[in-house]
């Protein structure tokens, strides 16, 4: 139909196809509208004759689809079947999607017949929930599913299925599925944008309930803060009312008295005792006293010990000594420290107890250490994770604490959740101690925690119970049995008191007592039990046995009823409840209990461990020492193995290569250091890779090196650190307490994860390498079968992904991702923290050489295959396998799938870096040995990238020795990487040695530069594209001392687009940064000398200070007043007292533009100063060099850009703020 035709339809509103095949009733009809209205008569001309042709069979071709497709529409409509849309539609769709957000893959694209679906749930206004098998993309869609069907009459048909996926097996998968919904659903909107049901639909809907499946974000933000809850203090709680043995606290002296003694809690006549036992009831004197009381029982006043409110008298208290007493007894030994270690201690308060411990203590003249546990106290302090569970109970056991005070959380062991059904629901009972069976997954999850933290608690009492320390003190409420009303009547809460582990200690000698709190001034009486482990006697007011019920579980004893005190929850006016913050310790109680502990682990008599209490040691007096390697010392105050058969080694060994070389001069082998940075391809000629790493440990051995013997081990297999936990290596390496992938008990690890896309468009590559690997040894080949029969349950099978470093080289690495879905990773815990040199350590080298007027050489060099140096135990070797592709070998039968498994350290798994890094410790170690102190080097090694280099003659001569005996002792190197001279790139930073300068490469800063202009010219970019171009900035800007403060913006901003999705506007204020940043590496800084380390006695320093009150603010190096007209960011949050640490940088850099000196001195010579705060914060963000905060990072970067023009280094120190004194005259207009 010609285009005329088309358009006069078109204007007569005929714009549809049902309205085409209805606008003439036959075909007569027709021919009448051609010949009248389009002027087309068919008799006057063959082509009129033909496009009246074209316009009847156009419209017989409407009415015919007009009329099936409403018949499939009342058919679809009848069986309640989803209705097809056309692909125009489609088509339209995913325009619209593409147009606002960006393309997007086939795998993200629902499906047409998905979008079907859910079109038909919006019009029938019944939106299901579906399984996640029935979320398809465009490329899963499998066109070929018919089903058969039965209609009403009994006839079979064949209809068209639905197609179907596998359902989600790992976090990438769910989240792929999630995304294919998210997509049809924001799809579905962009086309009917005015229905109610799809208005709250967006992509923060759906990021917020994958981070929710996050397991970590979970945890961190719902699970631990709501069983911590009660944990936590309430600082509104009013004080408690009067003990009825009580006087008036505001007529005597005290904290809210009218007398001058502001101590709270000295209520005795010395430190560590009292005039009142716990209830209030005043103590006799004359009992204390020696003679005693003579009234006995008639006496009005409590006859018990002024210190333990034990029933003797304080001159027989082994706790606490009279006068007389401590001038006739010698003194205690100086230095004795006791070690006490409170788990889930609570936020610190007045008279907790820790001070009480530390008061009874001095009291007695011992000094006392006590490391307070709780997330409430630092997020360091979490107690979920099972790494630093574990870190503790190997503490204990290994005997480093005197007392262990416990107090796990019990908000789901609670007797609260069982008065009515107003609150939350019980998660736990007496029949179902670890949980109900029907709980949702909030309250699973809090029952779970409440298991972790009673398990654990547990696992410490036992211990304590074996004898790891001497007093243990375990608190949790009083299990009362039965509820004897409300809706909950007859039923019986869980208590930790339940645990088997109860009474299996008490056998082993523990006890346990029962009180209320309000026998030790608390308005409520909250029945509380301590199991305890303590010799000591016990006053009468607590009641000793375990808890005693009848048959139907109702509480009998032994703790009378506590009616007289009151009941538990009582409003008062502000709407509290008198026991808000009742979680804590009463002062009292704690002043008993730490009686108690002290005299315990003070008493020579003691059960636990003999009451010894170890002498407070300094660092130079323990047993053993980190081992510092050579290489950490200057070349002169290196220790090395010294003696006549190790100078006879270097002897006859230099000898030996001398010969080699063909000349008897030693400084051929300068030459030859020159020859390999010339000519890397041929390496050090020298070098021939014979394998004597079996002689690497008896050559260790000779030397006395430390870390040697895992070398035997080696020979073997070392452990993966699953089924054996790797090592603890205190004697060189420093401890490791925190993991970044923690192994949760409530989620599942995978057997079989599938490959990564990478894999299957490289499988060709990927098979070769893995070819050559089961050829070297590295790798084993079995079928899937054979690998379940060897393994078992030990085993999984990771995913593997192909990574392309260099298109232009070709050059590929395979990834074993044993992190994901597997969680091998998780199940690993590296103990041992691991440190490797980097830019620090170049800038100190530098900054020596600069100090000893020299220049160094250097040669660089890659180690081969380095994780893959050394085996691994055969029982550990299940955990390595992988597979290329799920294809069979025999048709039909799965256990023909060929696995290929590692038998060595392996690119992936986190102990890879942990072994190799011993490993090759050992070799550079021996290294320096062998060189002895003839051949001053250096060895830097990073991974498997190794710099070796000389500030002398016979540093370099060491050069090309170093080379050797790494080569000669196993440590293979890739010649053709070889590379050095006076100026080299090593871990992408360029070292120019004649210039004592350090930086980027240029390759790194072309491609910093590069990206960075285009940030800044084209302002979009997607979150992920900023995030990783930042990552590569971020380590870059390690080198540039000048440049990192600028990224702090740069980061904030990534931090809070995280979660956006398609393209985003660069805000103007990173678009001028990246901009600034880019012009300065262009302009020649990209290398930089270092900041000299200021000295001690620094030829300039200055003191400064801030304040803010009222509305104003100043600033204190000299008096200046922060006015709002030139300073508006200090007043940006109303009160300047919210940003008292920008003033306070705001006064530092104030006293750097005043006092440094300037002058054509200031392009060559760095000046060094020192600046005093009383800010510490500030003193943590000038040596971090970056911060996010506003506006503290405009006030940094000001400062940064000033003291770069002045070529400054400023030290800034903190210091007390009466030594600040000064400064803080000035900030307070005092100028006397």
């Amino acid at each position: 139909v010609t285009a005329d035709v088309q358009a006069k339809l078109y204007d007569n509103s005929i714009d549809t196809v049902a309205k085409f095949a209805a606008f003439v009733s036959d075909a007569a009809d027709l021919r009448d509208v051609l010949k009248t209205d389009l002027g087309m008569d068919p008799a006057s001309s063959l082509s009129l004759r033909a496009q009246a042709a074209s316009l009847m069979v156009a419209w017989e071709t409407a009415k015919a689809r007009v009329k099936t497709q409403a018949e499939a529409e009342a058919t679809n409509e009848v069986r309640e079947w989803a209705k097809p849309i056309p692909q125009t539609d489609y088509i339209a769709m995913r325009q619209a999607y593409a147009t606002q957000f960006g393309d997007l893959e086939d795998k993200h694209i629902p499906a047409k017949e998905y979008i079907e679906k859910k079109l038909h749930e919006l019009e029938t206004g019944e939106f299901r929930a579906e399984p996640l098998t029935e979320v398809i993309s465009r490329d899963e869609v499998d066109p070929d599913v018919l089903l058969p069907r039965w209609n009403a009459s009994g006839t079979l048909s064949i209809a068209k299925g639905g197609s179907r996926t596998t359902a989600p097996s790992g976090p990438e998968q769910l989240r792929l599925r999630l995304t294919v919904l998210q997509n049809a659903l924001i799809m579905i909107k962009l086309k009917h944008p005015g229905r109610a049901e799809l208005a709250d639909v967006t992509f923060a809907v759906f990021e917020r309930y994958q981070a929710y499946k996050e397991a970590t974000v979970k945890e961190r933000h719902f699970t631990t803060p709501l069983a911590l809850h009660a944990k936590r203090p309430n600082p509104s709680v009013p004080p408690p009312p009067l003990n009825p043995y009580q006087r008036d606290p505001k007529k005597g002296k005290g904290k809210l008295g009218k007398g001058k003694d502001k101590q709270p809690m000295k209520s005795g006549t010395r430190a560590g005792t009292s005039n009142r036992t716990p209830d209030g009831k005043p103590i006799c004197y004359r009992f204390n006293a020696k003679g005693g009381c003579k009234k006995g029982d008639k006496c009005h006043f409590a006859h018990v010990c002024l210190h333990c409110f034990a029933k003797h008298p304080a001159t027989q208290c082994p706790a606490l000594k009279s006068k007389k007493d401590d001038k006739q007894q010698p003194a205690p030994p100086l230095g004795k420290v006791l070690r006490v270690l409170y788990l889930f201690a609570g936020a610190k308060r007045p008279w907790d107890m820790a001070t009480c411990v530390k008061e009874t203590a001095s009291a007695m003249g011992w000094d006392a250490t006590i490391e307070c546990v709780d997330i409430c106290r630092s997020a360091k302090m979490d107690l979920t994770k099972s790494a630093l569970r574990q870190s503790y109970l190997d503490k204990i056991q290994a005997k480093s604490f005197d007392a262990i005070l416990l107090s796990p959380p019990c908000s789901s062991f609670s007797r609260a959740p069982f008065a009515n059904h107003r609150g939350p629901r019980p998660v736990r009972c007496y029949q179902h101690p670890r949980g109900k069976d029907t709980l949702t997954a909030r309250e699973r999850d809090r029952a779970i925690l409440g298991n972790l933290f009673a398990d654990f608690a547990w696992d410490v009492a036992t211990l304590v119970a074996q004898g790891a320390a001497s007093f243990l003190a375990f608190e949790q409420p009083e299990d009362l049995g039965a509820i004897h009303k409300g809706p909950f009547a007859g039923q019986r809460r869980a208590s930790m008191w339940q645990y088997p582990a109860f009474e299996q200690l008490l056998k082993q000698g523990c006890r346990t007592v029962a009180f209320h709190q309000a026998s030790f001034g608390t308005p409520y009486a909250k029945p509380t039990r301590l199991f305890l482990r303590t010799p000591c006697e016990l006053p009468s007011f607590v009641h000793e046995g375990a808890p005693v019920f009848d048959e139907n579980g109702s509480y009998l004893g032994p703790l009378p009823s506590g009616r007289q005190y009151g009941g538990l929850f009582q409003h008062r006016a502000k709407g509290l409840f008198a026991t808000s913050g009742s979680e804590r310790w009463p002062p009292r109680l704690c002043q008993w209990l730490a009686g108690v502990l002290v005299e315990t682990c003070l008493d020579p008599a003691s059960t636990a461990t003999g009451g010894e209490v170890q002498e407070q040691r300094n660092e130079e007096d323990l047993s053993y020492t980190i081992n510092e390697p050579e290489g950490r010392w200057k070349p002169e105050n290196r220790s090395l193995a010294s003696g006549p058969s190790w100078d006879w080694l270097r002897e006859k060994t230099l000898d030996l290569v001398l010969k080699e070389l063909g000349s008897g001069d030693v400084r051929e082998l300068e030459r030859e250091a020159f020859r390999m940075a010339a000519g890397g391809e041929h390496g050090c000629s020298l070098a021939k890779n014979e394998k004597l790493q079996s002689q690497l440990r008896g050559m260790l051995e000779a030397a006395g090196d430390p870390d040697r013997e895992f070398l035997r081990r080696a020979e073997e297999g070392l452990p993966l650190g699953i089924l054996e936990p790797l090592p603890r290596t205190p004697h060189v390496f420093e401890e490791q307490l925190k993991w970044p992938l923690e192994n949760a008990p409530w989620e599942a690890s995978l057997a079989w994860v599938p490959n990564y896309s990478s894999v299957e468009e490289h499988l060709a590559f990927a098979k070769e390498k893995f070819d050559e690997d089961v050829e070297e040894g590295l790798m084993a080949r079995m079928t899937l079968r054979e690998f379940k029969e060897r393994y078992g349950e030990n085993s999984a099978i990771a995913s593997l992904a192909v990574i392309v470093e260099d298109e232009l080289k070709d050059k590929k690495r395979i990834i074993h991702d044993a992190t994901h879905g597997v969680r091998v990773n998780h199940r690993i815990k590296c103990r041992d923290k691991i440190r490797a040199p980097g830019a620090r350590e170049k800038k100190q080298l530098l900054r020596e050489m600069i100090d000893e007027n020299r220049v160094a050489f250097s040669v660089v060099g890659d180690i081969s295959k380095a994780h893959r140096r050394y085996k691994h135990q055969p029982s550990e070797h299940g955990f390595m396998g992988c597979q290329l592709s799920t294809e069979e070998t025999v048709p039909e039968n799965p256990d023909s799938q060929l696995v290929y498994v590692n038998l060595v350290g392996t690119f992936g798994l986190s102990c890879a870096s942990y072994w190799w890094t011993r490993i090759a410790a050992c070799g550079v170690r021996l290294v320096y040995h062998l060189l002895g102190p003839k051949f001053p080097l250096d060895l830097l090694l990073y991974a498997d990238d190794l710099e070796s280099l000389g500030r002398t003659p016979a540093g370099r001569q060491g050069i090309p020795l170093s080379y050797l005996f790494l080569a000669t002792l196993g440590y293979p190197f890739k010649w053709p990487k070889a590379r050095g001279g006076f100026r080299v790139e090593w871990l992408g930073m360029e070292t120019d040695y004649p210039g004592h300068q350090l930086g980027l490469s240029k390759k790194s800063a072309g491609w910093l530069v590069e990206w960075l202009r285009d940030k800044a010219t084209r302002g979009r970019v997607t979150a992920k594209e900023f995030s990783q171009g930042l990552g590569r900035l971020g380590f870059a800007a390690i080198a540039l001392d000048w440049e990192r403060p600028f990224l702090g913006p740069l980061h904030a901003w990534s931090s809070a687009v995280q979660t956006k999705v398609g393209m985003l506007t660069v805000p103007t204020m990173l678009r001028v940064l990246c901009l600034w940043l880019a012009e300065r590496l262009e302009a020649g800084g990209r290398l930089q000398r270092p900041a000299p380390l200021v000295e001690e006695a620094a030829p300039l320093s200055f003191f400064t200070d801030a304040k803010a009150e009222a509305g104003k603010a100043w600033i204190g190096d000299f008096l200046e007043l922060v006015q709002q007209s030139w300073a508006p960011w200090a007043f940006a949050k109303g009160d300047p007292n919210k940003v008292i640490a920008a003033l306070e940088l705001l006064a530092t850099l104030v006293a750097v533009k005043l006092w440094v000196p300037e002058g054509p001195a200031k392009k060559t010579t760095r000046v060094a100063i020192r600046g005093y705060t009383d800010n510490k914060s500030n003193e943590a963000l000038l040596k971090k060099a970056m911060t996010t905060k506003f506006p503290s990072t405009l006030v940094l970067m000001e400062t940064a850009e000033e003291l770069s023009a002045k070529n400054c280094e400023l030290q800034l120190q903190w210091i007390r703020r009466d030594l600040n004194q000064l400064a803080d005259d000035l900030t307070n207009e005092n100028f006397a």
